[in-house]
């Protein structure tokens, strides 16, 4: 719990007000947050917070969702919907009885158009393929005094690959490289925020950014944010691990496969951030 005001009120009609700044130092992360106003006069305590409505369930029209994917070629599960109120949703995903159900974290949506996507990874962030069922859960609605913070976590997503739309996908092109004949990494991302970038190649399996056989191709960059208009924001990686890197593509051929490449975003202003996962496979 945070504590975002304190004041002294007269027995009058009053209105708290917050601009945002961090409590104990700490700014919040991304998302929904509810308030709760306590008001006491030393010897009495009282509370207010709405109550919430369980009579009126999260509903969702207009939906489209992917029908295919494949995380191993960057190709997210995607799909838009509108839903009727504001509240989290989460994602609930079967590989036909190869691994155990599971479902994602909730994410919270403001009522209205809303797009989401899922990068094909289970809870460990392993890959996943095969025919699976996936479909999202209605989690459970929001009261109406929610506060939704936005801006203080970085986000990464895909740039504008020859004058297309950005994507919401890091895309490496092509998606998998071929040792001998000297291919590198390329792509292109953006971040939302001006954020200092860390960008590894994980071997097969391997999914933590501070693992001893990760290779790194960025070191703590300053990144500008984009302003989300084609081509501008992008930043561009081309990479072939002749940096001074001293593991660099130094890959036997037990370590051929799908690489994860993990981009770490965090705010220099709130120290917030975020870690993104893509892929590469490597052949020889």
């Amino acid at each position: 719990m945070h504590v975002l005001h304190h004041c002294l009120w007269f027995f009058r009609f009053s209105l708290p007000d917050w601009n945002g700044a961090p409590f104990n130092q700490e700014w919040l992360e991304n998302g929904a947050y509810t308030y709760q106003l306590r008001a006491t006069n030393g010897s009495q305590v009282s509370y207010y917070a709405p109550v919430l409505d369980r009579q009126s369930n999260i509903e969702a029209t207009d939906e489209l969702m992917d029908e295919s994917f494949d995380a191993y070629q960057n190709d997210f599960w995607k799909g838009s919907m509108t839903i009727s109120r504001a509240g989290w949703v989460g994602l609930w995903v079967m590989n036909n009885g190869a691994t155990p159900s599971f479902g994602t974290l909730a994410q919270f949506y403001k009522p209205g158009p809303a797009a989401f996507a899922w990068d094909g990874r289970d809870n460990a962030g392993q890959l996943l393929s095969g025919t699976m069922t996936v479909g999202l859960m209605w989690w459970h609605p929001v009261k109406d005094n929610y506060l939704f913070v936005d801006g203080n976590t970085p986000e990464v997503s895909g740039g504008a690959v020859g004058g297309a739309a950005p994507t919401v996908e890091v895309k490496t092109d092509p998606y998998r490289i071929f040792l001998p004949y000297e291919q590198g990494l390329n792509f292109v991302y953006r971040v939302s925020l001006d954020a200092n970038v860390v960008i590894k190649l994980l071997p097969p399996g391997i999914v933590d950014l501070n693992d001893p056989s990760a290779i790194v191709v960025v070191d703590a960059t300053h990144t500008q944010a984009g302003d989300h208009v084609v081509q501008a924001g992008d930043h561009v990686v081309n990479w072939f691990g002749d940096a001074g890197e001293t593991n660099a593509l130094a890959i036997g051929s037990s370590d051929m496969g799908a690489w994860n490449l993990a981009i770490e975003a965090t705010s220099p202003t709130t120290s917030r951030s975020t870690l993104y996962y893509g892929v590469l496979q490597i052949g020889n």
